[in-house]
């Protein structure tokens, strides 16, 4: 077996079996995980489950453990099976806290605490949850094992990404009122009408980020209504060349929609698919030097149409494998990391479409948005 980042070896059969037994002999470890009240992994050197805590398999809803499992194997980890080896060794796996935290801990032979978010696969759906991981070096009865703790902190994440995004959007549109207000007040007449203007813009963005972070809640909690309508691309682009006439990112940028099938329509949820590509569109334009240009085009199939946001820079690759995390962000302190987790939040989970992208040094870097023609039904969280 080939390996992209952790080693594949696995025990055998009779060698975790040897494991069990001799854990097994062990009163204290036993009565510890029977009791204690959160959730416990043992692993072995190869990072396979030997035991796990009675709140582990009730979280999980595990009917027995899953013995000779990796973690990200038993928890349906979305990157477990990108490789023939199994959980550890995808490249996607190199970002993987849980991982990172028990390799260095075997290496330094210390406890090692780190967060870490794992997506897991449900049948068709998914779910992000955050966790803070404590790996403990530890030896029973000549058993060289990994004590695995796991904390739930996915609201306390959620919570913290929501409040550091809203406010720092929030705050710069208040600070944009407050200075045309200013100018409103005491400037000359010919500036009195600009700053009119440039407050009745600013009053609609800020309008369209509460209802955004609102509709954002409403996602992550499950409770987010679609509203289905024959959605034409016309209009979508009417809205989001007006947001970016006026947006600070694209000021001395161009933005070309020249490849878009206007008169095109589909059933969706205009609203979220506007929501989608604006933060598309948003983050090229942050990408984008003065006198760039960010382009956006549609591909039209029988089964599909897929929008495409284009720009020339590229994702360098420990960005490209986290860009879909809630909590990552290249941008210390402002959680705007958020606004790409919920590209896949809303077109995937709520639309029933499929967010990607690619990024390569000759074709820049490329969003996508692919809606179904077809609908199954209403898709709820």
């Amino acid at each position: 077996m080939k390996t992209q980042f952790a080693s594949p070896d696995r025990s055998s059969a009779k060698e975790i079996q040897a494991s069990l037994d001799a854990l097994a002999a062990d009163p204290l470890l036993k009565a510890l995980l029977d009791n204690v009240g959160t959730y416990l992994l043992v692993l072995n050197r190869n990072r396979q489950i030997l035991f796990a805590s009675h709140d582990f398999l009730e979280f999980f809803r595990f009917a027995e453990t899953p013995v000779g499992f990796r973690p990200g194997e038993a928890l349906n980890c979305v990157h477990a099976w990108e490789n023939p080896a199994g959980c550890g060794t995808s490249e996607a796996c190199s970002t993987c806290g849980m991982l990172g935290a028990f390799l260095q801990s075997r290496q330094t032979g210390k406890v090692v605490v780190r967060d870490f978010l794992i997506r897991m696969k449900h049948g068709d759906t998914q779910d992000a949850r955050e966790f803070r991981v404590k790996v403990s070096p530890m030896n029973v009865r000549g058993e060289d094992c990994m004590l695995v703790s796991l904390t739930d902190i996915s609201s306390e994440k959620k919570r913290q990404a929501l409040e550091r995004l809203f406010f720092h959007d929030i705050l710069n549109t208040v600070q944009g009122l407050v200075g045309w207000t200013r100018i409103l007040g005491q400037g000359r007449e010919e500036d009195r009408a600009i700053a009119a203007k440039k407050l009745s813009s600013l009053a609609e963005s800020l309008g369209r980020e509460i209802e955004n972070h609102r509709a954002l809640m409403m996602a992550e909690q499950g409770t987010l209504d679609l509203n289905l309508t024959e959605a034409k691309v016309g209009s979508i682009v009417e809205v989001l060349e007006g947001l970016f006439a006026g947006h600070e990112a694209s000021q001395s940028k161009q933005f070309d929609v020249a490849g878009t099938s206007q008169e095109e329509t589909i059933l969706t949820d205009e609203s979220l698919v506007t929501r989608i590509l604006s933060n598309m569109i948003t983050n090229a334009f942050e990408a984008t030097p003065l006198g760039g240009t960010v382009r956006m085009w549609t591909h039209s199939r029988p089964e599909s149409l897929e929008f495409c946001v284009w720009n020339d820079g590229v994702i360098p690759k420990p960005v490209a494998l986290q860009i879909f995390s809630r909590s990552f962000s290249t941008k210390e302190g402002t959680g705007r990391g958020i606004g790409t987790f919920s590209m896949k939040l809303f077109g995937e989970r709520y639309l029933g479409g499929e967010v990607r992208f690619t990024s390569t040094e000759t074709e820049g870097t490329v969003f996508s948005l692919t809606l179904p023609r077809k609908r199954t039904g209403r898709i709820t969280g």
